[in-house]
């Protein structure tokens, strides 16, 4: 039975690691075009969540991030598929049936339901050892990320024609209502899985020939192909989103003058809080972002030379050029989602400042990267009507209205890169360079900001969990430990505790 198609892949050799033992090695062994699996036992539990983090670190590391949770609740569908048909093998053998027999298999299956999925964690305790895996798979080419998961399980002819009608039925279906619908599930208890499955590539653009089914030999191959774009067309994006940057204004002289007056050893605090304070606008946001941000005081309703005395010069010095890049971009682009952005770097920095002790790095410099985060993705978002029209003759299709329309089209720069360009061009500190560039791969900032940018990464993703888009898998356990963090329950709590302490802070 072989539901390939012309996309059918020759199979590399793979090394093969243990699950949880992932690494950055084993993500630059994929880069460089070596193959990279590891195989769990046939009933997969709460250890398929390790690949989540790593599935996270990979994608990221080829501007795919975005589609991190699209692959993983694929893979979730699959893992999930060949665990069942793990289970009915062990359970009709428990029976003293033989699941090739029809007679047998609808004897079987009339109580598996009832007696298996109803009491799933139970079975998959009592069931720990056997002789099933699950193994999982990565490769890279200049066109794609190929993933692959095999099961030591050849499927039965009445399981293949099923899994054949329901792809074939999911192709005429519109929303996964209507699937509910059109399938009445039984007791094969698998029902939507291939019809969701179908959906979610429909929804995201990809071909559902992009997943490839194969069994025979007793084994059974699914092989997901996570597509990119041309090089030479990433190219010409990328060039374009550059030149987008270049086009920004730069900085107010005033500010510039702020930072060298800040940096003046004859400077007086009081001058400094005047010129400061010539510029209303300036002087609310910067007295704000002392108090919501990551510059905690006690002191509440604090002025402008207060605020220079408890956070200091080179602080304040920062703070201005924060201030005033957030103004530039602001007027640049008029995006509704400004607002949200703001409010989620406040967070970050406010996350980030408060986890700089247990990091071993300077609270300001923290504060001030979180601040920072995100100036990218605002670049993306309100990317000038002329230069989304040249992407789309690039692209080849009709302009889709999203706010991560860039991103969603595997462009070849992320808004991470954008950012850090940004502040290349607005003279931006080194260190919040870095944690803008390596904020979602830290692992790869090997500069003396390395400490600094894996609390900042950190920060990150502990506020990206309190609004359900991320836990602790998807953290490289080497920031983990940076943070003292040891286990998802300490993640969790962590993250719960962050955010009611920014809540009270600027209530």
């Amino acid at each position: 039975m072989d539901g390939s198609s012309k996309h059918t892949l020759p199979v590399k050799v793979v090394t093969r690691i243990e699950p949880g033992q992932e690494d950055q090695r084993g993500i630059q062994g994929i880069l460089n075009g070596a193959g990279l699996g590891f195989r769990y036992s046939g009933l997969i539990d709460a250890r398929f969540n390790f690949v989540s983090g790593f599935l996270h670190r990979l994608l990221c590391e080829v501007d795919l991030g975005y589609r991190t949770e699209l692959v993983l609740t694929i893979l979730r569908e699959l893992a999930t598929n060949c665990s069942k048909a793990h289970a009915k093998r062990i359970y009709f053998q428990s029976q003293g049936l033989d699941i090739s027999i029809p007679a047998d298999y609808a004897s079987g299956m009339a109580s598996f339901r009832a007696d298996v999925l109803s009491h799933w964690d139970q079975f998959v305790a009592a069931n720990s050892t056997n002789e099933f895996y699950i193994e999982l798979s990565f490769e890279l080419n200049a066109d794609a990320i190929v993933i692959h998961m095999e099961n030591n399980v050849e499927l039965l002819p009445s399981e293949w024609e099923r899994i054949t009608q329901r792809r074939q039925k999911a192709a005429q279906i519109r929303d996964i209502l209507e699937a509910f619908n059109a399938f009445d599930d039984d007791n094969e208890g698998a029902g939507l899985g291939i019809v969701f499955i179908s959906l979610l590539l429909r929804n995201a653009g990809i071909a559902e020939s992009n997943l490839i089914i194969d069994s025979r030999r007793g084994v059974t191959r699914h092989t997901l192909i996570v597509p990119r774009l041309p090089a030479q067309l990433r190219s010409g994006i990328r060039d374009e989103m550059l030149r987008e940057i270049e086009g920004l204004p730069s900085l107010p002289d005033r500010v510039n003058q702020l930072v060298v007056l800040c940096s003046d050893s004859s400077a007086s605090i009081a001058s400094i809080a005047q010129e400061i304070e010539r510029d209303p606008a300036m002087a609310a946001q910067i007295l704000r972002l002392v108090h919501s941000a990551g510059f905690m005081t006690r002191r509440r309703n604090m002025d402008v030379e207060s605020a220079v005395k408890v956070i200091g010069l080179q602080e304040v010095s920062e703070l201005v050029v924060a201030t005033a890049s957030r103004s530039v971009l602001a007027n640049h682009f008029q995006i509704k989602e400004m607002e949200t952005i703001w409010d989620a770097s406040n967070r970050v920095s406010f996350f980030a400042a408060e986890l700089a002790e247990r990091c071993h790095v300077k609270r300001s410099d923290a504060a001030i990267a979180g601040l920072l985060l995100e100036l990218g993705k605002i670049v993306m978002i309100g990317l000038k009507q002329t230069t989304m029209e040249r992407i789309d003759e690039m692209l080849g299709s009709k302009r889709v209205r999203t706010s991560s329309i860039l991103e969603e089209s595997t462009l070849g720069i992320s808004h991470p890169e954008i950012g850090a360009r940004l502040g290349e061009k607005w003279n931006f500190p080194q260190a919040v360079i870095d944690c803008i560039r390596y904020q979602h791969k830290p692992l790869l900032c090997v500069s003396p900001n390395e400490a600094l940018v894996r609390a900042v990464s950190l920060a990150s993703r502990l506020h990206a969990s309190t609004q359900g888009m991320a836990d602790y898998y998807a953290v490289d356990p080497e920031v983990l430990q940076a943070g003292r963090v040891h286990s998802p329950e300490e993640f969790a709590k962590l993250a719960k505790l962050l955010e009611e302490q920014f809540k009270k802070q600027i209530a």
